[in-house]
């Protein structure tokens, strides 16, 4: 068996043992249960509408709503015909957990070798504080999966500097951003590796990659933040969900 294949076979071996853990968590202790008092209940609401035809309007007062990026409930809407779509939309993030996994190995492996990612997939496919959020109808599988896949770009480009993993990190930083906004400062990070690299491997015009993944990015949240600001009645570029954070984090009791 050849080096390649072998490392596949294993790898795929982990990411079913994630699937596994994924699974009987779901099973056990998700599913056909009604949704908990929390974000969930906002994105499944909204992935119900988006699937009517009803665009991002906040799911208890029927005006317009950005409380939350648009990407994750987008997703669910494939899903949510019906009443109680809550276990398929679960499904949605349990799927994205599952590809994290084989997308930690393909990092770590390019990062320190075969070893190194088969030992991260390990570690992703067991790993509490990951599978805890699939199965959930919330946003962190799908970032998670974003990073991971971000990640993987940067270092694709790291290899071997072409515009078309430049765009790949544009790609997978500005979905992650409109999952959670908090992804869009994967950009800087990766724009200094990029500058680095590239300098020191001496590619020509490597500033002009770090251009390229920025106007991805800018291409991929123009649409959102356009619609945003003709909707609103003050300028919302992503969400609006600070004021929340910011309310229930400094309240009396806090």
């Amino acid at each position: 068996m050849g080096v390649e294949r072998h490392f596949r076979v294993r790898l795929t071996a982990i990411v079913v043992l994630g699937a596994v853990v994924r699974i009987v968590r779901l099973a056990a202790s998700k599913w056909g249960h009604r949704l908990l008092l929390n974000d969930s209940l906002y994105y499944s609401a909204q992935a119900q509408q988006l699937a009517h035809g009803l665009w991002f309007r906040e799911v208890f007062t029927d005006q317009p709503g950005a409380e939350h990026g648009p990407l994750t409930s987008t997703l669910m809407s494939v899903v949510s015909w019906g009443n109680a779509p809550f276990d398929r939309q679960r499904l949605v993030t349990v799927v994205c957990g599952i590809a994290t996994v084989a997308i930690v190995g393909l990092v770590a492996r390019r990062v320190a070798g075969d070893r190194a990612g088969l030992i991260a997939a390990s570690i992703a496919a067991v790993y509490p504080n990951l599978w805890v959020s699939d199965g959930l109808v919330m946003s962190e599988s799908v970032s998670c999966l974003l990073i991971a896949l971000a990640m993987l770009a940067t270092l694709v480009w790291a290899d071997r500097p072409t515009r078309r993993a430049a765009v790949l990190v544009g790609v997978s930083v500005g979905l992650g951003t409109l999952a959670r906004s908090e992804v869009i400062l994967f950009l800087p990070a990766a724009a200094i590796v990029m500058w680095i690299v590239g300098r020191r491997n001496g590619v020509d015009r490597h500033w002009t990659h770090v251009v390229t993944a920025t106007a991805v990015i800018v291409a991929l949240l123009l649409p959102w933040m356009l619609f945003n600001f003709v909707r609103f009645e003050k300028p919302v570029l992503l969400t609006t969900n600070e004021g929340g954070a910011l309310l229930g984090a400094n309240c009396d009791d806090t």
